[in-house]
């Protein structure tokens, strides 16, 4: 008789069986709730990695490009660099040419007047006079020479 009323107030065995499975049941569910978060956090984790990889993998190609770029415009520099100074090394060379073909040309100007003074020098009554008084001169000399004055 006292089993039956343990029955009904839910005191028996069986009740506490009852109780156990039903406190084992929702300790499995709270473990499957917290097992489906973690699960669920795994997938936004994974999601997050797969994103950061191929963000990475776009900043990388991203970079390389940049760097290809640089590479580039650093050689166009080099050349223009180059070009400019080809540039100005040809216009320093092209002003001494202007330079030089200046100067021979004034030697040749000088040339031409000296050459022109000379020979209206030696045309002019001054020099045969000049060129005279040296024959004579030379000839008294030779004269004297041989044929020394006696005292």
């Amino acid at each position: 008789h006292g089993e039956a009323k343990k029955m009904e107030r839910g005191d028996g065995p069986l009740m506490d069986i009852v109780s156990e499975v039903g406190f084992l049941q929702s300790e499995a569910d709270r473990h499957t709730g917290l097992l489906q978060a973690v699960e669920s956090k795994l997938i936004v984790h994974t999601q997050d990695s797969e994103t950061d990889l191929s963000n990475s993998d776009f900043a990388r190609s991203k970079s390389q490009q940049l760097e290809q770029t640089i590479r580039e415009r650093a050689l166009e520099e080099k050349m223009i660099t180059t070009q400019r100074h080809r540039n100005l090394s040809q216009e320093m060379i092209e002003k001494k040419l202007d330079e030089l073909e200046q100067k021979v040309s004034l030697i040749n100007h000088v040339q031409k007047r000296l050459l022109s003074e000379i020979t209206s020098f030696l045309d002019s009554t001054m020099f045969k006079n000049v060129t005279l008084i040296s024959i004579l001169f030379v000839a008294f000399h030779i004269v004297s020479q041989r044929y020394p004055r006696k005292k």
